[in-house]
């Protein structure tokens, strides 16, 4: 586990982008998770890791939410595949119709809980899998 956000001099008194941002490896696979945090500490993850984000999975930030997932934090991830976690018809809209577009434009297959109920992801440290409640 490598914590990437926030860092030590990040301020912490927004709780959105004070969410712990990782990225998990095992073996070859890695996957990275932001929480809550939005495009000031994408941008940030950025400007210190532009070469340690790459992971397999992204699970989205914000619940894909457009204030998260940035065109540049996508491409620095470059993921083969996005999950996120959200309530069916939930308030927010969440996922965004703009990150939901841009993972596309990338061929990123998108799981999601409104759809998919429980997205599971399988891995031996080398190749992975996907699977969905529905």
């Amino acid at each position: 586990v490598e914590i990437l956000h926030p860092g030590a001099e990040d301020p912490l008194d927004d709780l959105n982008d004070a969410s712990i941002a990782m990225r998990l490896t095992y073996g070859s696979f890695r996957l990275v998770t932001t929480g809550d945090a939005e495009r000031v500490s994408e941008a940030r993850m950025v400007g210190r890791f532009p070469d340690r984000l790459g992971a397999d999975v992204l699970r989205l930030g914000h619940h894909g939410s457009s204030t998260s997932t940035t065109p540049e934090f996508l491409a620095a991830v470059d993921p083969a595949v996005a999950i996120y976690s959200a309530g069916v018809d939930n308030r927010y809209g969440h996922p965004h119709d703009e990150v939901l577009a841009r993972l596309a434009a990338r061929d990123v297959p998108v799981y999601g809980t409104p759809t998919h109920g429980t997205v599971t992801i399988v891995t031996d440290g080398t190749t992975f899998t996907v699977t969905t409640e529905r």
